[in-house]
């Protein structure tokens, strides 16, 4: 039985989860970069070789996957995800988390890691 989750990332959520990733995704993300008139965060990686652009429907979608159970990822993680929602509080997402989501939305799953 598939469970569908509903909530909704406010900007000041998705910024939290980028700023929580911080060095959490150094091993995989070069550089990230944050437009402020768009709301999109760009992602450059394998030097450079690769840019991903992440919004915040993109963010929502990477959790609404985590969450539903259609990417493979520690139990743990997906709990912390899980009380985030429950709670509206995305303080309960690490850098562990924040590096799974930031992951799901740019690939749809977990690449490194």
């Amino acid at each position: 039985m598939q469970i569908t989750i509903n909530f909704n990332l406010t900007s000041d959520d998705f910024a939290d989860i980028f700023d929580t990733a911080g060095y959490a995704i150094g091993y995989w993300v070069d550089e990230a970069e944050y437009d402020a008139v768009s709301e999109i965060y760009s992602l450059s990686c394998e030097e450079g070789a690769e840019i991903h652009t992440v919004c915040k429907s993109d963010a929502e979608r990477a959790i609404a996957l985590i969450t539903e159970n259609r990417v493979e990822i520690s139990d743990n993680i997906r709990a912390d995800i899980m009380a985030a929602i429950k709670e509206n509080d995305y303080g309960y997402i690490d850098g562990y988390a924040a590096d799974a989501i930031i992951q799901v939305a740019c690939f749809k799953e977990i690449v490194y890691g």
